[in-house]
C-alpha cells in the first residue's frame, strides 16, 4: 500500500510519533512512547486502532514485531490522499473522454 514511502526503522521512532504500521495481519495505527529497559522482542505502540472487516478496533498498547513495517502516520496518510486525488482526475478525464467521443464519434485527443 505505501509504495514510495520509506519505512521508517524500529530504532528511529520518535517518542510520541504516530505511526502506521503494516503487518500480515492488517495495518494499525498507533502512537509509540517508548521501549521497556529490560530486552523486548516486541515495539509497543499504544491508543492503537484498526478497521477489520468493516468494524474499528481501539487498544490500549499493542505488539508490534520489529520486522513490521512502520511509517510516519502523517506522510502514510497524505500519500494516500494525493493517490486518491489523483485517481479521481484520471476519473474525470476517463469520463469527459467517453462523452466527447460520444459526441464527436470518434478519438478525441487533448491538447
Amino acid at each position: 500500500m505505501a509504495t514510495n514511502l520509506r519505512p521508517v526503522h524500529y530504532t528511529n521512532l520518535e517518542r510520541k510519533g504516530k505511526y502506521i504500521v503494516e503487518t500480515s495481519n492488517g495495518i494499525y495505527k498507533g502512537q509509540y512512547f517508548t521501549q521497556p529497559k529490560y530486552h523486548f522482542p516486541y515495539i509497543i505502540l499504544t491508543f492503537v486502532t484498526c478497521k477489520k472487516n468493516g468494524r474499528l478496533y481501539s487498544l490500549s498498547e499493542a505488539l508490534f514485531d520489529k520486522q513490521d513495517m512502520f511509517y510516519d502516520a502523517e506522510e502514510y496518510m497524505n500519500k494516500i490522499k494525493e493517490q486518491s486525488k489523483k485517481a479521481r482526475q484520471q476519473m474525470e478525464t476517463r469520463a469527459l473522454d467517453k462523452i466527447l467521443k460520444g459526441v464527436v464519434n470518434e478519438n478525441f485527443n487533448w491538447v
